[in-house]
């Protein structure tokens, strides 16, 4: 059942991320340092790949599950990449590479750090008690 639970986040965060992306810009507060905006785009598109990486891995779909980092990562990154396509065509966005680098690197970020943290975490769970 947790599969179908995160699935149903990993949906409610996509949407959120693509309003987030399309508002116009004048309807976004005004930030005035500009590394507060990759920072953001960094959290915003960690959150969507570990998401991406939790759902596949969970994956009834061999091809989704047999690479999970690997899918999630990239699937982060492309969605992270057309946001700012999107983005040319809003009036008052702008294309940015800087914002789409800070995307995939959010993503490369978090999907690392959860696939490890599972893979050291998977031994102690497979352990099993052999009474000796």
């Amino acid at each position: 059942m947790r599969g179908r639970s995160t699935s149903k986040a990993l949906y409610v965060w996509l949407v959120m991320v693509l309003l987030l992306s399309t508002f116009p810009s004048e309807m976004l507060p005004d930030l005035d340092i500009e590394f507060s905006d990759l920072f953001v785009h960094f959290i915003l598109y960690a959150i969507t790949g570990a998401l991406f990486y939790v759902v596949f891995r969970e994956s009834r779909f061999k091809i989704l599950n047999r690479a999970p980092a690997l899918h999630a990562i990239a699937l982060a990154a492309a969605y992270g990449f057309g946001m700012e396509v999107a983005q040319f065509y809003i009036p008052g966005r702008s294309f940015s590479y800087a914002d789409a680098l800070a995307n995939a690197l959010g993503a490369m970020a978090a999907v690392s750090l959860l696939a490890q943290k599972m893979r050291s975490k998977r031994p102690a769970d497979e352990e099993v008690d052999h009474g000796d």
